[in-house]
């Protein structure tokens, strides 16, 4: 079986499961996007733009920027900016948030940790937004003890 056809079978399989567990589901198809085009970030990242619902988007992308981007670019922060940019501004500033957890609570180095992604967008409002997520993925972690 061609890897090629593999592509979409996730997100369709997503699709097709009952409406609770497609945005969980989701998580996974920008990775499993990855697996069948290794380093295609940009192709990753609009596969989950076009996911059906606001939660599947989301869960799709802060997969790929919380974990894939900042262990693949985490000596070049700049260019998970330039990739999340490629979304449209809602996604985009939670794009870069997600990213911004992913370097201060995972994978990247730790001169990293201090760095916020956020002031690298240009627009103000989504400067705001972007260190929202941050804040509110912050709050979340204190809260639950498995961290």
């Amino acid at each position: 079986m061609g890897c090629r056809a593999r592509k979409y079978e996730l997100r369709e399989h997503c699709e097709g499961l009952p409406k609770r567990y497609q945005d969980r589901c989701a998580e996974y198809v920008g990775a499993g996007y990855l697996i069948a085009q290794p380093g295609d970030f940009p192709g990753a990242l609009r596969t989950c733009a076009t996911l059906a619902s606001p939660g599947a988007k989301k869960n799709c992308i802060f997969r790929l920027a919380n974990v894939h981007m900042p262990t693949n670019f985490r000596n070049n922060l700049s260019e998970i900016v330039r990739l999340c940019g490629l979304l449209e501004p809602e996604l985009n500033s939670f794009c870069v948030g997600a990213a911004t957890i992913g370097i201060r609570f995972g994978a990247s180095g730790p001169g990293n940790k201090k760095k916020s992604l956020c002031d690298e967008l240009k627009r103000d409002e989504l400067k705001l937004k972007c260190a929202k997520v941050v804040a509110t993925y912050h709050e979340s972690q204190e809260h639950s003890h498995h961290h």
